[in-house]
């Protein structure tokens, strides 16, 4: 276990950057984002959640210690990156030499040039870069991915709730223990000092499992070319249940097949495929839904009325087609099932950016 944690240090050695600093006990810095009226009004939770940047946050984890529910996911990530073969060498590569994070995350929202190149004695196209995190993604992230989406989703789910319930500055005030709004700016305390003024474009806010720090803020490339401000804020369940989400999936998977699959015994298989499905996207068509399941658009019509009789869907017309979206009491059931099956042949694969 000594020499792991030891191969684990020599391996992953790299400086932290803006955001990602942890102060000491004792300093009060605080990085400030300034919001006008135009902001406040422009302030959503993201509905999608990006595989490319949670990876590289997951690369920030790698360097923690303690019983915070990553401990055995660190080392079991360090075993596989020790391993022979391109794949494990590139990104072990990677890890060793970028010496900025945040020239990561600017490959992977696309707010960086085009041409960037992660500094560093690393001489890599951006091309390279980002399939280097892919991999990494496949390596750490990927067998996990699916309870890791839905605790993701859930906790969306209930920022948006807060949002419409109580308004914008209780939102703001539940991101996180370190972060405050004290008008005109919302404070993440505990990083680097700094100040963003957004001037109008407004804020999306996106929970993130791997985080470190209090908080994080990049720049996605949005539509007419625009780069919109992302806050990224952590948001995972405890030390145990962290644990039980990153657990080894081989020995899951045979704890699983022991197991029949709760959800289906209390929806019934096709319903639940239904729910889980529908979960995709929104606005799923009978006749979609239906070619998806491999069933007719008859039989889809009776398990839809169930579960939107069960209050799981919302069901309402678009022009001459009827649609399917999951309700938050649908993603709440999602999220237990989630706990106990991981992505199968057909499960969506992460788009990344």
């Amino acid at each position: 276990m000594n020499q792991i944690a030891a191969d684990l240090s020599r391996l992953f050695v790299l400086p932290v950057c803006r955001l990602f600093i942890h102060c000491p006990q004792g300093s009060f810095a605080v990085y400030r984002i300034i919001l006008s009226a135009d902001d406040i009004m422009r302030i959503r939770v993201s509905e999608t959640n990006n595989p490319s940047v949670e990876a590289v946050f997951a690369l920030q984890a790698l360097h923690g210690s303690g019983h915070d529910g990553f401990g055995e996911w660190r080392l079991r990530v360090a075993r596989n990156l020790m391993r022979s073969g391109a794949r494990a060498q590139r990104t072990a590569n990677l890890v060793r030499t970028v010496s900025d994070p945040e020239v990561l995350l600017a490959l992977c929202t696309g707010a960086g040039p085009s041409e960037s190149r992660p500094r560093g004695d690393i001489s890599a196209s951006r091309a390279q870069a980002m399939s280097a995190i892919r991999d990494f993604f496949r390596l750490a992230v990927a067998p996990h991915w699916e309870p890791l989406r839905a605790h993701l989703s859930l906790a969306g789910d209930t920022r948006r709730d807060v949002m419409s319930r109580e308004g914008v500055r209780v939102l703001l005030d539940a991101l996180g223990p370190d972060i405050r709004w004290n008008a005109p700016a919302l404070e993440i305390h505990n990083v680097e000092a700094g100040e963003l003024e957004l001037n109008g474009t407004g804020l999306v806010l996106a929970p993130s499992i791997f985080l470190q720090s209090a908080g994080h803020v990049a720049r996605f490339t949005g539509g007419r070319g625009r780069d919109v401000p992302v806050l990224f804020f952590p948001d995972r369940p405890a030390a145990d249940e962290l644990a039980r989400l990153l657990s080894d999936t081989t020995a899951a998977g045979e704890r699983r097949g022991r197991e029949s699959d709760g959800l289906a015994a209390l929806l019934g298989r096709t319903r639940a495929a239904a729910l889980r499905v529908l979960r995709e996207r929104e606005g799923w068509k009978n006749a979609e839904l239906a070619e998806r399941l491999g069933v007719s658009a008859a039989a889809v019509s009776q398990h839809t009325t169930v579960l939107r009789a069960a209050g799981l869907i919302a069901t309402h017309r678009n022009r001459s087609h009827v649609v399917h979206t999951v309700t938050h009491l649908g993603r709440l059931l999602l999220q237990v099932g989630a706990l106990e099956s991981w992505p199968t042949a057909s499960a969506p694969r992460p788009t990344f950016a």
